[in-house]
């Protein structure tokens, strides 16, 4: 190692290579603080060498080799009186130290971290430095060989990532299966062993061979390829790179294996299978056999003759959990984790039209990858979901019509592409009603095929991939059949019209109301909420806290409360938003209606 050579290193780039060593020096303390409470003694070390070791590996292998040959200093060197074999070894050296000596300190002070706690003697803890040296010359190496490529270092580094990434997510390798990741098991983690002396191989044939393809470029030929690799890319090989990872990814994404979930069960349920669909209620004293295996019977149809209408692939499974106590009106569906299918939980007396209206949406959100409650076609997934159980109920339809009817104002074409807003200002019920009218328009329209047609291309599962992208959108597909969102607002409007001379008697026993919600300050209590009410006697608030990029909201809290006003349980500070939603049963409609939802700022 030529002493002046490494002087005239550490002038041009200790500066940048001591901030990447103060970087991982602090994410070193981090790693320890967060993790001594996991159980692996040298846990923390495990997780910085492969991330922190490859970011100083990086850094190095640029600035000494890629930045020394794109910057021309090599140039210079190769006027000074010193061999060009010499000038190598001294940068790999260099970086050799800097590298493999930052992960020696950080084994030490592992070390030192867990000797806080306990005893260790240092022999217990060298098999750790071997493992964590081997990985980290391996690392330096093959930094070193990336480095000297010039413009195409980061190829190397994106396609050695990308291999472990196939290895581990597609072939499903656990990490520490890969030959260098073996170094790095659990027995070393937990500081009680040393994995065998075969988990070394790698490590040295990677350090070897990367070792000599660096000083055969750069020696061979007077040095001149890295010279040449030096250089910027041209515009042709930044398109050729481009094209080679967008391909690379695509198919990487395409052939990952989707792993087969089991299905949920339950223990004691009715099932009942009706084609590709299976549906399940469970028993409970408030849900006797008979209703159990009658709501299941229902709701597998229900769902057979849906996926086979619309061509979708899925085999439903569907599960009903019955919650005694609940609001009769208020439905959950349960998150699952390991096991696949529709897990809704209600209250034993839930309307069943409202129920099988929950279970459809569920399984077209399901069918679609989430895409069917996308803004621009979510009116009519709730249409659907709304018309599909009762569309051969002529009673139930006609409670449907009379909650339309109800809607007090004009039906315009923001209110069915502006989705979300309209069904936070109406309230499940009502906003479920307009989506139901005008789902009865588009099949008044179009007639029933043709409906089923546009639905059958909306709702078909798409690609998990970037070929999303290029879908039609629901409002060039409306087009294609002569519609446009305008049109269906004002057909929508028109029925509304008709819908409301036909119920003129039951909308007349509606009960008038309306509400508002303001916000008061004092010094003694700071900043309440409050709910002015007129009409209902008993009614509840619903009140959700929102972020800064809050839109649709889910997941209310409840406040039940009687009289004219009520004060909201909840201590907002300043600067706090809220979703502030005030509702009622409305006996004539049968159905709980929103009489205001405001979205405030408390200040």
């Amino acid at each position: 190692m030529n002493l002046a050579l490494v002087s005239k290193e550490l002038r041009e780039h200790g500066v940048v290579v001591a901030a990447a060593i103060a970087i991982s020096a602090l994410a070193l303390a981090g790693l320890l603080m967060q993790l001594s409470d996991l159980g692996g003694r040298f846990l923390a070390l495990l997780r910085f060498t492969p991330t922190m070791g490859v970011l100083l590996a990086m850094v190095a292998g640029n600035r000494l080799f890629a930045r020394e040959y794109a910057g021309k200093t090599q140039l210079f060197l190769e006027t000074i009186p010193v061999s060009r074999l010499r000038v190598v070894l001294t940068k790999w050296a260099l970086g050799c130290v800097v590298v493999v000596g930052t992960i020696v300190l950080a084994w030490f002070t592992n070390l030192w971290f867990i000797r806080r706690t306990e005893v260790m003697p240092i022999v217990e803890a060298l098999p750790v430095l071997a493992v964590v040296v081997a990985f980290a010359l391996s690392l330096w190496s093959f930094a070193a060989m990336a480095g000297v490529l010039g413009r195409y270092r980061y190829m190397i580094w994106l396609a050695a990532g990308l291999g472990v990434f196939i290895a581990t997510a597609i072939v499903d390798l656990p990490l520490t299966d890969l030959p260098l990741f073996r170094l790095l098991g659990r027995d070393v983690e937990m500081g009680i062993g040393s994995p065998p002396m075969s988990a070394f191989i790698a490590p040295i044939v990677i350090t070897v061979m990367c070792f000599t393809v660096a000083i055969l470029l750069t020696t061979v030929g007077s040095g001149a390829l890295p010279s040449a690799l030096a250089q910027r890319m041209t515009a042709r090989e930044k398109v050729f790179v481009l094209i080679c990872i967008a391909t690379t990814l695509v198919v990487v994404d395409l052939i990952e294996p989707q792993p087969d979930i089991p299905p949920y069960e339950l223990v004691d349920g009715e099932y009942v299978t009706v084609g590709r669909a299976q549906a399940s209620v469970l028993v409970t004293p408030a849900v006797p056999t008979d209703r159990a295996h009658a709501l299941a019977d229902t709701l597998a149809n229900d769902l057979d003759e849906l996926v086979r209408t619309f061509a979708i692939v899925a085999e439903p499974r569907v599960f009903i959990v019955p919650q005694s106590g609940w609001d009769r009106w208020y439905m959950q569906r349960a998150s699952l984790r390991g096991t696949s299918g529709i897990v809704l939980k209600a209250a034993p007396d839930v309307p069943q039209d409202m129920l099988r209206a929950h279970v459809v949406h569920s399984l077209l959100i399901d069918a679609t990858l989430g895409r069917a409650q996308r803004e621009d076609r979510h009116v009519l997934l709730d249409g659907l979901a709304a018309w599909w159980p009762v569309r051969q109920d002529d009673a139930t339809r006609t409670l449907w019509r009379l909650r339309a009817a109800a809607f007090p104002d004009r039906i315009t074409e923001r209110h069915l592409t502006n989705w979300s807003s309209t069904s936070e200002q109406l309230g499940d019920c009502m906003s479920q009603a307009v989506a139901f009218a005008s789902f009865e328009a588009l099949l008044d329209m179009v007639g029933r095929e043709r409906a089923f047609d546009l639905l059958r291309e909306l709702y078909v599962q798409p690609p998990d991939d970037v070929r999303v992208l290029l879908e039609a959108s629901p409002e060039d597909r409306l087009s294609a059949i002569g519609l446009e969102w305008k049109t269906l607002a004002a057909r929508t409007e028109a029925m509304l019209v008709r819908r409301r001379v036909e119920h003129a008697a039951a909308l007349a026993q509606r009960v008038p109301m309306s509400a508002r919600v303001e916000v008061q300050h004092s010094k003694a209590q700071g900043y309440s909420v409050l709910t002015h009410v007129d009409g209902p006697r008993s009614y509840w608030v619903l009140h959700q806290t929102l972020g800064p990029w809050t839109g649709e909201v889910g997941g209310h809290s409840r406040f039940d409360a009687t009289g004219a006003s009520a004060v909201l349980p909840v201590s907002p500070a300043s600067g706090t938003r809220l979703l502030v939603a005030v509702e009622t049963e409305d006996e004539a409609l049968g159905c709980p209606v929103r009489i205001t939802a405001t979205r405030l700022e408390v200040k």
